[in-house]
């Protein structure tokens, strides 16, 4: 499975989301996930992908949290070897 399906069938999974309202692009605090919640499920990603992810928070405030975003850092360490190839 893709890591942005996987992603987003964690995502929808964890948050008892509606899948119809979660999407890529989606930015994640339209959904009403407050930023405590966010980390908790990033940790979670961490534990499933066996890796660390940077706090994109605070790496870029300008730009949205989204599953396409948190997909692409994980792409690029899981790429780089920092954690099991899926």
């Amino acid at each position: 499975m893709r890591t942005l399906e996987t992603l987003r069938q964690m995502f929808i999974e964890y948050f008892e989301l509606d899948p119809a309202r979660v999407d890529g692009e989606t930015n994640l605090a339209t959904l009403g996930v407050d930023s405590l919640s966010l980390m908790e499920f990033v940790f979670r990603i961490e534990d499933h992908f066996k890796v660390t992810l940077p706090d994109l928070a605070a790496a870029d405030r300008s730009s949205p949290i989204t599953l396409n975003r948190l997909a692409a850092e994980l792409d690029t360490l899981l790429a780089a070897g920092r954690g099991p190839a899926s």
